[in-house]
């Protein structure tokens, strides 16, 4: 935090329009930055169900704080049965949520009642795994384990 003393400092003796980009692009340098491509991984896979590839859905990764785990959540879309975050996740144990869907839109958009992702395939599949670049490659198998699951395929 020297540096902030400095600029601070400097801003007495230089006109504004010269101290505050220098304060900009120190801070910008400082590890303000919110990017952390250096400190995790792209996690991507698969994701089936009764051995078909589920069409549409979300797999959502949050750090396990019962193992030690700490930060936010990350998403990730189901697209075609396969998917993959569109940011780097840090490694450490995470909590999964996988959600699926048949892909029929389901709705009507003019009265404000539209889902995209269309009729659910199974009850939200709960999951622990541990992230590493190592294993940044997760593939499901959603069981069938519930009425649910097998009244909604059916009726595909």
């Amino acid at each position: 935090m020297d540096f902030l003393l400095e600029i601070f400092k400097m801003h007495w003796r230089y006109p504004a329009f010269v101290s505050i980009p220098i304060a900009v692009i120190a801070l910008m340098g400082s590890g303000c930055s919110q990017r952390e491509d250096s400190h995790g991984t792209i996690v991507t896979g698969e994701v089936s169900f009764q051995g078909d590839p589920v069409p549409a859905g979300i797999v959502k990764l949050e750090p396990d704080a019962s193992r030690g785990g700490r930060g936010r959540a990350y998403y990730a879309e189901i697209s075609n049965g396969r998917y993959a975050t569109e940011e780097f996740v840090p490694s450490g144990p995470m909590l999964l949520t996988i959600t699926g869907y048949d892909g029929v839109e389901v709705g009507d958009s003019t009265e404000g009642l539209h889902f995209k992702m269309g009729t659910s395939l199974f009850l939200p599949y709960h999951t622990k795994e541990e992230i590493h670049e190592s294993n940044a490659q997760l593939d499901f198998e959603i069981p069938l384990d519930d009425k649910r699951s097998s009244q909604a395929r059916k009726s595909r």
